[in-house]
């Protein structure tokens, strides 16, 4: 009998194969893992010398230059300037000043409140601050995020039903295009030139795309195309996580998301993260959460109408 590919088996027909595998984009993989939470923006006005101070939160903070130009200090003294159109994000818990120099300039503001266990991989690539200037992308390439930018700070005063998700859809947008940018200008970047995330990247997107599935040590490895025990050693080297806890993790951040999201019944949200029973399910999600799959339901959509209505 032929052996069945544990991943080509189950790939979509818009993903690619090479001589009979997946091939695997490790920057997407990335970036998929970026998940708002929530976000708040706003449009912040300051005259010439006036600073703002972008107080070490635990989110991402976003700021657009709408108009004029800005001074950017971050806590360890280094200073960059900016210009129209050009963009800067801080990393949750620096600290960055802002001064408006040449005039006065006009800033969008975004809050990004990400879920950082889904994206702890991603984020070891990030500096404290990255930039990223017009001139460093195509023109079309800038263009529809700028359009985009615009479109979020024009939405501000619109508070018809539901756009709060199409909001927070939009600003996703938006911080996964500046960091795409970012990690494709730097051309020393892992997403890019790492031989070791290139070597894991497919089992990384077959846990990510197929959560459910039955992963096993050695199936993974196949599907990287490495030994069961050098891809053991290489996976926990890069993402700090055996491959069993990295799968654990990915479940219960897709049962968080389904429980806060989705009308499914708890059979339904334990069978879509690869648990047999509702019971095996869980014992797993209190084990990790600390409060059982119902209690995590019923307070995370409380919070989310306590925030709708603030």
């Amino acid at each position: 009998m032929e052996e069945v590919d544990p991943l080509t088996s189950f790939r979509s027909e818009s993903e690619p194969l090479v001589d009979g595998r997946l091939v695997s984009d490790p920057m997407a993989d990335l970036l998929e893992n970026i998940r708002l939470n929530h976000s708040s923006y706003d449009v912040v006005q300051l005259d010439d010398g006036e600073e703002l101070t972008c107080a070490a939160n635990p989110d991402f903070t976003g700021l657009f230059v709408i108009e004029g130009d800005i001074e950017l200090r971050s806590g360890n003294g280094e200073v960059e300037m900016l210009r129209q159109a050009d963009f800067v994000l801080v990393t949750p818990r620096q600290l960055m000043h802002v001064t408006a120099i040449g005039g006065g300039c006009l800033l969008g503001r975004v809050h990004y409140g990400m879920d950082m266990d889904r994206a702890s991989l991603l984020l070891k690539m990030l500096p404290p601050h990255l930039t990223v200037r017009r001139g460093q992308a195509q023109d079309d390439e800038w263009e529809w995020q700028l359009r985009l930018s615009r479109l979020i700070v024009d939405r501000r005063h619109c508070y018809r039903a539901s756009n709060a998700a199409i909001d927070r859809r939009l600003v996703e947008v938006v911080l996964i295009g500046v960091i795409q940018q970012y990690l494709t200008s730097m051309k020393t970047t892992p997403a890019l030139t790492d031989p070791e995330l290139v070597r894991i990247g497919p089992s990384l997107h077959a846990i990510h795309q197929f959560p459910a599935k039955a992963w096993t040590v050695t199936s993974l490895a196949r599907v990287a195309g490495m030994s069961r025990t050098l891809f053991a050693v290489r996976f926990a080297e890069y993402t700090g996580q055996t491959p069993a806890r990295y799968l654990l993790e990915r479940r219960m951040e897709l049962a968080r998301d389904l429980l806060a999201r989705s009308p499914l019944a708890l059979a339904a949200v334990a069978h879509r993260c690869g648990y047999s029973t509702d019971v095996a399910f869980a014992r797993a999600f209190r084990r990790r959460n600390g409060v059982s799959p119902g209690r995590y339901r019923t307070e995370t959509r409380m919070k989310g109408d306590a925030r709708g209505t603030a």
